[in-house]
């Protein structure tokens, strides 16, 4: 069990490509795993559902989670995902999540065990483009772990509900 997560990082937003977000306008470009868990905690704080937004990851980029938890992007309807997510050719290593701690304390009675993977619920949202999941071998947290002792759980989605996938490509390797 880990006791920290992608949430706990520190991020650089702005407007240059050197930032783990980059932001034009109601356009997001994810350049880092610290970009990504920046996006998962707006989400499930209801800062910004990103709706009327597109997010895309670093085309060709390899995001490893061996280190810390992974929070689901979303982990209900209230706070759910709900704008637009493109993959580009990525790949993500060494996922281990069980849910969402709520206010970020890692206390049994505030993990939501529902709506668990890399998004936890999204809501009118699309998703596209090409991701794979991989275990990577060389480390202690070997492989994706993905549980929930709830219900909606999967690698890519938990829950999707009214969401549009359009030329998606998702491949597991674990």
């Amino acid at each position: 069990f880990m006791e920290s997560a992608w949430v706990d990082s520190d991020v650089e937003i702005g407007d240059d490509a050197d930032s783990d977000v980059q932001v034009d306008g109601k356009t997001y470009y994810i350049n880092s795993e610290e970009g990504l868990a920046w996006v998962a905690n707006q989400v499930n704080t209801g800062e910004n559902l990103f709706i009327g937004s597109t997010i895309y990851l670093e085309s060709g980029m390899q995001l490893d989670f061996s280190k810390k938890l992974w929070y689901p992007i979303g982990h209900s309807e209230a706070n759910s995902f709900q704008g637009k997510f493109v993959f580009q050719n990525n790949v993500i290593k060494n996922m281990t999540t069980n849910g969402y701690y709520l206010n970020n304390e890692f206390k049994e009675e505030n993990l939501v065990k529902d709506y668990v993977g890399l998004f936890g619920y999204t809501k009118n949202a699309t998703i596209e483009g090409s991701v794979k999941f991989v275990t990577d071998e060389t480390t202690l947290n070997e492989g994706s772990h993905i549980t929930t002792e709830a219900s909606y759980g999967g690698s890519l989605i938990g829950y999707a509900k009214e969401t549009v996938f359009s030329g998606l490509s998702v491949e597991n390797h674990l």
